[in-house]
């Protein structure tokens, strides 16, 4: 399946790069800001300049000050050979490769595995990460060559919201891991298998067959309430490649899909309003969104923004908190120019039981009045 590179992928790469830079140059991530760039490669091989913004530096930041104070505490100087380190688990698999983001340690007492996450949609748990548990194989190699008795594993990832905060560690025994290899051996075997049977579920979001996969079909099929009959005939339902559908079977799909849409969005928007309401939906509840910035009064930014910086205050409209703040350092000004202006904000969003976030407690207003 063809796998080009997303928006979010190429910033998630830059964020890295930045991050590695900053760790061997010994340099703040901030002085990126106002221009500065890390130089990356898209799908094509072509080396393109990618923009540091201060979202991504404040990021990468909360990165830097763990690994350094790591670094410190074990008295040791971070080098090219702890950042980006590749790895061939040749002595499982030939077909398996990696690459650790940050690998410190003290032989014959621990290792320490970092994996930094610029992602904000999903918040990964790091308590046996089968990717992270990879990763720590990766650098023990067959025979653990400088005795480690155990690893850390360590996820930071800022920008997604996490009961256990923006830093996550687990530690992990060095004989559990080598356990753990036969593991995934047996998986790897797996996937080699023509007849494997196939498994829907959160994880199918990434995949790049998620189109014309079978099981997603039949369970998409199912949910929808349709059958094979009422889209493709006597044809099984299944989610062809975009090239296999018939003209008029694309009509009907696309009417369904808008139909679904609207008729999903409305669902979703009345479970939010219920579950505020007081209604009690098992399996569901009510948990923090993430958190915004916006000005108090947008007339008063208005005004106060044109007399410290202009026109530069502006794009077509008035910039954003994040916009107007990298202008300002522009002009030699910090961010504490418009604190004053600015409120931040964290509304609320539906999640199943399963969501790692707490659940907010939820007041009537009768209640909240009492």
């Amino acid at each position: 399946m063809p796998n080009p590179s997303s928006k979010y992928a190429l910033e998630g790469t830059a964020a890295h790069q930045l991050a590695e830079e900053c760790i061997l140059n010994k340099r703040s991530p901030y002085t990126y800001i106002n221009g500065g760039t890390v130089t990356l490669e898209d799908d094509d091989g072509n080396q393109i300049e990618y923009e540091v913004t201060s979202d991504m530096a404040e990021a990468v930041m909360v990165y830097l000050k763990e690994v350094t104070a790591l670094a410190n505490y074990l008295g040791q100087d971070i080098t090219g050979e702890n950042v980006e380190v590749g790895f061939h688990l040749d002595w499982i698999d030939e077909e398996l490769w990696g690459t650790n983001d940050l690998m410190l340690g003290v032989p014959f007492d621990t290792l320490y595995i970092y994996d930094y996450k610029h992602g904000q949609g999903v918040a990964v748990d790091v308590e046996n990460n089968v990717q992270l548990m990879y990763y720590a194989l990766g650098a023990l190699g067959p025979d653990n060559p400088n005795c480690y008795t155990d690893v850390v594993l360590c996820i930071v990832q800022p920008r997604a919201t996490h009961p256990d905060g923006p830093i996550r560690k687990w530690r992990v025994s060095v004989d559990a891991l080598y356990d753990f290899h036969v593991k995934l051996l047996e998986g790897v075997k797996a996937t080699r298998d023509k007849n494997a049977p196939l498994c829907s579920g959160p994880h199918c979001r990434w995949c790049l067959a998620l189109s014309v996969c079978p099981e997603v079909g039949k369970e998409a099929a199912s949910v929808a309430g349709l059958t094979a009959k009422q889209v493709f005939g006597d044809k099984p339902l299944t989610f062809p490649g975009p090239n296999e559908i018939l003209p008029e079977q694309r009509v009907k799909l696309y009417q369904f899909i808008e139909q679904f849409e609207q008729w999903a969005k409305a669902i979703k928007s009345d479970t939010h309003d219920k579950l505020l309401s007081g209604h009690d939906f098992p399996g569901l509840k009510v948990v923090a969104g993430r958190a915004s910035r916006k000005y108090r009064d947008e007339a008063e930014a208005e005004k106060k923004l044109v007399g410290l910086i202009g026109e530069d205050a502006y794009t077509s409209s008035l910039k954003s908190v994040a916009q107007a703040e990298k202008e300002l350092k522009k002009h030699g000004l910090g961010p504490e120019a418009i604190s004053d202006l600015i409120e931040t904000t964290r509304g609320n969003t539906v999640a199943l039981e399963s969501d790692k976030r707490p659940a907010l407690t939820i007041k009537t207003a009768s209640e909240a009045f009492a």
